[in-house]
């Protein structure tokens, strides 16, 4: 079993979006939230949270608030071998918008969009999940 963590980052009315590069092994080529796969380090607290900056960091440049980071959800779904996944989202504000640099190798771009052009996006490169977790936290404003 794997456990992920995304991030819904807002800053206004936008919300930042990464494509998937096309080396990746799930869901290559579409649209997601940043996170990914927590990794194990130091024995502690706020493991899921240090992991969750971590991977936005890396995928975005972006530094978020880990002041405002709280639960919105989970969800289980199965990688591409089969490997059940939880994924743990959480919704967090960011102290830097300018998109710098970010790792390449993982994603091909990133952005920052508003929940009208998220909805306006097709299936399959915007997934319906990613939508539904947008839609989620439009709906507690």
């Amino acid at each position: 079993m794997i456990v992920a963590v995304e991030a819904v980052v807002s800053e206004g009315n936008k919300y930042l979006i990464i494509k998937r590069s096309l080396m990746e092994e799930h869901a290559p080529g579409t649209y997601s939230l940043p996170g990914g796969k927590v990794e194990l380090g130091d024995i502690g607290s706020e493991v899921l949270e240090k992991n969750l900056e971590r991977e936005v960091y890396e995928e975005t440049s972006i530094n978020i608030d880990v002041k405002s980071i709280n639960y919105l959800e989970s969800k289980l779904f199965y990688s591409n071998d089969n490997t059940p996944v939880i994924d743990i989202v959480y919704t967090c504000g960011c102290l830097n918008t300018i998109i710098k640099d970010y790792d390449k190798n993982e994603v091909s771009e990133v952005l920052w969009l508003t929940y009208e052009e998220i909805e306006a996006m097709k299936e399959p490169i915007m997934p319906y999940y990613v939508k539904e977790t947008i839609r989620k936290v439009e709906g507690l404003k």
